[in-house]
């Protein structure tokens, strides 16, 4: 585990603020055959420059449950949402609670990513 070059705190993997002083933290990623010093910066959370909106991911998973969260990269949840409210929409409660729970969770984590937060790919909220 590393630690943040301004206050010391502990990093997780692949995190790019640290939490405690907010400082950004640089992810290197190594260059194939070369020491593991070696390489070049990679944003592993944000793979595209600007960052998707957390607006966008909410009206995507009001429409279809689970969108919201392939459009944030998060492709298999969302894709386990979605089988999971096609299933559960016969039920009273199965499928609207699943709709609301998705919609609130892709605005969630949209709002974390534009934040420079990482996330992984089964975070909720």
């Amino acid at each position: 585990m590393s630690q943040c070059p301004n206050c010391g705190a502990a990093l997780e993997p692949n995190q790019l603020r640290c939490n405690k002083c907010g400082s950004p933290v640089q992810v290197v990623a190594p260059a194939p055959n070369a020491g593991p010093v070696q390489g070049a910066p990679v944003d592993l959370v944000h793979p595209t420059n600007p960052p998707k909106s957390a607006t966008t991911a909410l009206i995507l998973s009001c429409l279809i449950s689970g969108v919201g969260q392939i459009y944030l990269g998060q492709t298999i949840k969302g894709i386990v949402i979605l089988i999971g409210s096609l299933v559960l929409w016969g039920t009273i409660v199965g499928g609207p609670v699943i709709w609301i729970v998705a919609m609130v969770d892709a605005h969630a984590i949209g709002n974390k990513l534009a934040s420079g937060k990482s996330v992984g790919q089964w975070e909720f909220f």
